[in-house]
């Protein structure tokens, strides 16, 4: 999937059938959120599972590094930095708000860098023949950003 290029995946979005939708299940894949981090000189694995969500859509979404970055951070026992610390604390922050609820939660991550950025993919979006297409998680993930 991160070989699959934009022009690509904006070729398939026109594409008849169901190979669109199939299509943006594929690039939303689940990533595990499990990291290390530094407690009074303490090393305390941490996992993603619970976190405030957006109550309009149920969805938090923000920018971050790839997810093998995290993934071999974490096996070989390496505090995350910082930057990848505020990003899983935008992604899941841990203080509430009158617009969130806290939730069990499960992360994913697009394969395609930069999709929701892309007017062309907005435009492949909104001309999809299967309108199926906005059923799907990844559809809007790319329409809430």
């Amino acid at each position: 999937l991160d070989e699959l290029s934009k022009d690509d995946f904006l070729r398939i979005l026109k594409a008849p059938g169901l190979a669109p939708v199939q299509l943006m299940k594929a690039i939303f894949q689940p990533c595990q959120l499990v990291y290390w981090e530094e407690t009074r000189g303490e090393l305390r694995r941490r996992k993603a599972l619970a976190g405030h969500v957006n109550v309009e859509t149920n969805l938090n979404l923000t920018e971050g590094p790839h997810c093998r970055l995290i993934k071999a951070h974490f096996r070989n026992k390496k505090v995350i930095n910082s930057d990848t610390s505020a990003f899983i604390t935008q992604l899941l922050p841990s203080q509430k708000s009158s617009r969130t609820k806290f939730v069990p939660v499960s992360t994913f991550m697009c394969h395609i860098p930069w999709v929701h950025k892309d007017l062309r993919v907005l435009v492949a979006i909104a001309d999809c023949p299967n309108k199926e297409v906005f059923e799907t998680d990844g559809c809007r993930a790319i329409i809430a950003w």
